[in-house]
């Protein structure tokens, strides 16, 4: 469960805390990345599934900031949330970009943000899952029912 900092979507619930379960003696560091990995993919998608639930059209997802250089993080992400993910040229700097786009717009040299960000942002890399994987559908079941039944200890 990728409850850090408690969970603010969809759960709403600032007591939350994060958990790892199912470990035995055979697992190791890379286990435990994984696991850390799969954890922040599953609260992606239930974050996407409410949006869904809610009549939002979600058909792909823009990722940024220092996770973008494990391609294995992004392979696992897009398998759980079963979206491209679209991995911009300077995704590490999204903060520094977001601004630029900002700054052009506000110095007139673009007519609308939309306009600046067509213009100032290219797409490096689309990271496409994997149709025939359906191993995390089971799994995020699990993952769903972990903090049902556990919540009432937080």
């Amino acid at each position: 469960m990728d409850y850090w900092q408690g969970n603010r979507t969809p759960r709403k619930d600032p007591n939350a805390r994060g958990v790892i379960f199912g470990l035995t003696m055979g697992h190791n560091i890379f286990h435990l990345t994984k696991s850390i990995y799969e954890g922040i993919s599953y609260g992606s998608r239930h974050i996407i599934e409410t949006f869904k639930e809610n009549s939002f059209k979600i058909d792909k997802v823009v990722v940024g900031g220092g996770g973008i250089r494990s391609y294995e993080w992004l392979r696992i992400m897009a398998n759980i949330i079963k979206l491209p993910l679209v991995v911009p040229r300077y995704a590490d700097n999204c903060s520094l970009i977001g601004s630029c786009i900002c700054a052009a717009y506000g110095a007139k040299v673009y007519n609308s943000l939309l306009e600046a960000s067509e213009k100032m942002v290219k797409i490096n890399k689309i990271i496409n899952f994997d149709k025939k994987t359906s191993e995390y559908d089971e799994l995020y079941l699990k993952y769903l029912k972990i903090y049902d039944s556990i919540k009432e200890l937080f």
